[in-house]
């Protein structure tokens, strides 16, 4: 994304003086380089029971810590989301949000040791790719999917209900890439329509202020991507 793709899409989608629209190129390339920190650390940590065998079978080993993790995400994810303030107060913010990703990078890694090393590359190239050209699509249609909020959440509802169903019912090839499949499709439009709400001039976009909130639900969208494309594609040891 460079400035040019931004000029096309504020010509497109709206109006903004010189000075707002400089205020949002810093807001987008901020958003935009701490998702990248977030990755390289999410991918700095899952490599390690990737490529380490005596480490992926010691992750899977203590199950502890992968309910500690799933707990700590929670809290920090509600502290961010649900506490008025929180995620503009600075350094709190930072440091909620590093201990987001630490605890969301601690179960990337303990699902990828699941898997043969190559299948987790394979899906995070296929991943790498979904988002590069979702961004794309998000910076250069004219169709505005910030009016579609209400839509995305009652279809992330359903799946989520359809998750704890599945729990209940027998392990099944086709139950899985079901499901799996669906999510990849729900996931690509939540991309779709963060990158639109960050980027601006829809009918809906995030406050210049939300810079820590913009973060956490691209890079969500981006690990949720991963996750899924790796349950599709996988081979698992």
């Amino acid at each position: 994304m460079n400035i040019e793709d931004l000029d096309q899409i504020s010509k497109m989608k709206g109006t903004r003086s010189a000075e707002e629209f400089d205020d949002r190129i810093m807001f987008i390339r901020k958003v935009l380089g701490i998702v990248a920190l977030q990755l390289y650390i999410t991918a700095g940590i899952t490599l390690i029971p990737t490529l380490n065998a005596n480490a992926a079978v010691w992750i899977l080993a203590h199950k502890g810590w992968l309910w500690c993790a799933a707990i700590f995400l929670l809290m920090t994810n509600v502290a961010i989301l649900c506490v008025p303030g929180m995620a503009k107060t600075v350094p709190t913010n930072y440091l909620l949000l590093l201990a987001f990703t630490l605890a969301e990078s601690y179960l990337v890694a303990y699902t990828s040791a699941l898997y043969q090393p190559g299948s987790v590359l394979l899906a995070a190239f296929l991943a790498a790719s979904v988002v590069l050209a979702l961004t794309i699509y998000a910076l250069r249609t004219s169709n505005d999917l910030t009016m579609s909020g209400g839509s995305l959440y009652i279809f992330g509802t359903a799946l989520f209900i359809c998750s704890f169903v599945l729990i209940f019912v027998p392990d099944s090839p086709f139950w899985t890439v079901l499901y799996s499949g669906l999510s990849v499709i729900l996931f690509g439009f939540y991309l779709i329509y963060d990158v639109q709400i960050i980027v601006g001039g829809g009918r809906y976009e995030i406050d210049n202020d939300d810079y820590i909130i913009g973060a956490l639900i691209v890079y969500i969208d981006i690990i949720m991507l991963f996750l899924h494309i790796l349950k599709l594609v996988g081979e698992k040891k």
